[in-house]
């Protein structure tokens, strides 16, 4: 555990200090505020069915399919191609401390970025006041359950990222085949849900595996305020292959 934790460290130390991770919570931090406004215009104009907190958590698809990338392509990539990720095994830290601390220090980041987010609706609120608490702008289910889920699939989404990256040494391909992977998850089950060839074949069991599997189905679900075990044991059990998965990828190119 001591070297897990020395190097969990210096891996965060060393995301804090580069000046790349700032332009990705930049750019991540621009990309939600001027989303989340814009919905917000779009709902005091509507005044949609649910709260505007939980509109504002269904485009998570999009800063996801675009940072998650730019956080996890460099974690072994570049390791891999400046020839320090060797010298790594020679000291007590096994191929799976390494993808563990290098994993924990990434997802930490990308928890801060989101809870960054938290500020826009209070910002509202102190701005708008009670016409703020009217709307469900700080809707107490929709937030908690909203920042769970983000949280909870996280976790998949980012062990998936440094996957992709441990295959590679080249940062752009490590960056490619994340956004695939990931586009493959959130866009897939739900865009195969839709086919008509499913009603065509009459395969309902396939439809309701893959409604299950669909990310947008798990978030409505936690917005409302239902905490249901299963998707949270379908990211958990994902991200931890896919870290399983990495430390073998290492281990076999070390």
């Amino acid at each position: 555990m001591t070297a897990f934790f020395i190097l969990f460290r210096h891996e965060l130390r060393r995301l804090l200090l580069s000046p790349a991770i700032y332009g990705v919570g930049a750019l991540f931090l621009l990309l939600m505020g001027a989303l989340y406004f814009l919905l917000l215009a779009e709902f005091a104009e509507t005044a949609g069915e649910r709260p505007a907190a939980g509109a504002f958590f269904s485009i998570f698809w999009l800063p996801t399919l675009i940072i998650v990338p730019l956080l996890t392509m460099r974690t072994l990539a570049e390791e891999r191609r400046q020839g320090t990720l060797e010298a790594l095994f020679v000291t007590p830290a096994s191929p799976l401390i390494v993808t563990c601390a290098k994993f924990a220090s990434t997802y930490l980041l990308y928890l801060m970025l989101w809870g960054l987010t938290l500020t826009f609706p209070f910002l509202v609120a102190f701005k708008a006041g009670t016409v703020a608490l009217q709307s469900g702008i700080l809707d107490a289910p929709s937030l908690i359950g909203g920042y769970t889920f983000i949280g909870i699939s996280g976790f998949m989404y980012i062990a998936l990222g440094l996957f992709s990256s441990s295959l590679t040494k080249s940062q752009l391909a490590a960056g490619m085949l994340c956004f695939a992977l990931l586009f493959a998850l959130i866009i897939g089950a739900k865009a195969l849900v839709a086919l008509p060839l499913l009603e065509t074949l009459g395969a309902p069991g396939v439809e309701s595996i893959l409604s299950s599997l669909d990310p947008f189905e798990h978030l409505n679900d936690f917005c409302r305020g239902v905490i249901d075990t299963r998707p949270c044991i379908l990211y958990f059990a994902c991200g931890l292959l896919s870290l399983g998965l990495t430390s073998l990828v290492l281990e076999a190119k070390a």
